[in-house]
């Protein structure tokens, strides 16, 4: 949509730049010059504030929905070699590409080798499960 915008708004301020400076060249009236340049700066204002309301989900930096960090805790929490999740931080960073960073309490007496199992295990599912999850760490924790 961004680049359609940027497109119409090419063309449209080209339009009224070229009807001023044809009324400026037919008139001799310079003021029309000053005016058309405001035209096109209101239409590039207002494409901005379009361009902001319409991508404003988006914008990177922006956790991911509590419906979504709520579906991948329990998606975590299922496995049963994890206790439980301590804590969960994300971050969007496009449209379809979220970073999330977990801390899971394993449970006790699993060796190096299971908990490394048990995230790899995780991370599968969370992928099979959420797509856009691109960017994912799992840190254990004591």
């Amino acid at each position: 949509k961004t680049i359609f915008y940027q497109d119409v708004v090419s063309a449209c301020g080209s339009v009224v730049a070229l009807v001023g400076l044809g009324i400026v060249y037919w008139t001799h009236d310079v003021i029309v010059d000053g005016i058309a340049a405001a035209g096109v700066g209101a239409i590039l204002i207002a494409t901005g504030f379009v361009v902001a309301a319409e991508t404003r989900e988006f914008l990177v930096g922006k956790a991911i929905s509590r419906e979504a960090a709520r579906t991948i805790i329990r998606i975590v929490e299922r496995d049963p070699r994890v206790r439980r999740v301590r804590g969960l931080q994300s971050m969007l960073l496009g449209p379809d590409d979220a970073l999330v960073a977990l801390k899971v309490n394993f449970q006790d007496g699993l060796t190096t080798d299971e908990i490394e199992a048990a995230i790899d295990q995780v991370s599968l599912e969370l992928r099979n499960a959420a797509p856009q999850l691109r960017h994912l760490i799992i840190e254990p924790e004591s």
